[in-house]
Order: C-alpha cells, then structure tokens, then sequence
C-alpha cells in the first residue's frame, strides 16, 4: 500500500502543480489585462487631449485668418471727393502679400477728364517723377498694369504679389472736381 499511496500522492502533486500553474496564468493574465486597459485608457485621455489642443489651434488659426484678412481687406479700401488743382497727382498705394491676388476696382468720376494710372509692382529703389511719363527704377522701367484717360472711368484689374501706386492726375491747365473709390479684395492663391 505504501507503493500505492505514493503513486497517488505523485498524481495528486501533480494535479495541484498544473492547478498551480493554471491559476498563476490566470493571476498574471488579469494584472495584464489591468495594466493594458490602464495604458488604453491613459493613452486614450492623452489621444483626447491632443484632439482638444489640435481644435484649439485650428480654431486659433482660423480665427487669425480671419482677422488677417479683415485687416487686408481695410488696407485695401480708400474713398476721397475733393477739387484738383492743374496737373496734381493723387498717389494710392495697393500691396499684395505673398500668397494672394488682389482684385483693384477702380472708381473716379470727375468734372474733365483725368488720367489714371496702375503702376507695378514697383520695385524697392524707384521714384516717381513728376511727369510720370515714365517711372523709373534704376535700370528698370515699370510698365502700367492699367491706364485710363475719361470723366467716369469703371474698372477692375486683377494684381499679382508685390506693391502697387494707383496714380490719379489732373492733366487739364484748371481746377477739376473728382471723387474717387479704389478697393482690392485678397483671394488667397495657396
């Protein structure tokens, strides 16, 4: 019997050995499972806080490119109605930042005729003369975007980047009553 005994006792070890084993897998499987589900849920609130800061700054952004092209939009807007002396120039000066066209209505009525002129894009060194037959950038001469001779004049010219002078003159030996509108409108080009 004692034979007996320890053949039973050796099969009952290992039943409690593989038992031991099982529960052990069991235990560890669980403390996995708690571990895994706690970096999920951290990585979940870091995933839900990135989300809310992104909003943040796309809000932000786009907040600020409104305000961008708000203040665009007033830089590009100019009215005046005065009487001009002979050969007085009004100069109006339209800038176009990278990225953008610029749309330039151009509005003048007037009691005689006056010449208007779109100049550009002018370059860092030029000068405009008096004459404005031609001006002048060192070596480089601009050319009109736009040029007009009349006592209503209605336009739109469409600008690229760079910086511009809309030029009104009185080109008559007397007094001339004008009023003017000049406004650009920024369409992003990117």
């Amino acid at each position: 019997m004692p034979q007996q005994y320890r053949k039973d006792r050796a099969r009952m070890g290992s039943t409690n050995v593989w038992r031991n084993l099982a529960l052990t897998f069991i235990v560890l499987f669980v403390l996995m499972l708690i571990i895994f589900s706690g970096l999920y849920s951290s990585a979940q609130n870091s995933y839900q806080y990135l989300l809310y800061q992104y909003n943040q700054l796309r809000f932000k952004y786009y907040s600020l490119q409104d305000k961008y092209n708000q203040l665009l939009n007033s830089f590009g807007s100019y009215s005046w109605s005065s009487t001009v002396g002979p050969w007085f120039a009004w100069f109006y000066e339209v800038f176009v930042p990278n990225g953008y066209t610029g749309t330039l209505r151009i509005n003048v009525n007037s009691s005689a005729p006056v010449a208007v002129y779109v100049v550009g894009p002018l370059l860092p060194e030029c000068s405009i003369p008096s004459s404005l037959s031609n001006i002048t950038c060192g070596d480089y001469s601009n050319q009109y975007e736009y040029n007009a001779l009349g006592t209503s004049i209605n336009s739109m010219v469409t600008l690229g980047k760079g910086e511009y002078m809309v030029v009104i003159v009185n080109n008559n030996d007397y007094s001339v009553q004008i009023s003017a509108t000049i406004s650009t409108t920024y369409i992003s080009s990117g």
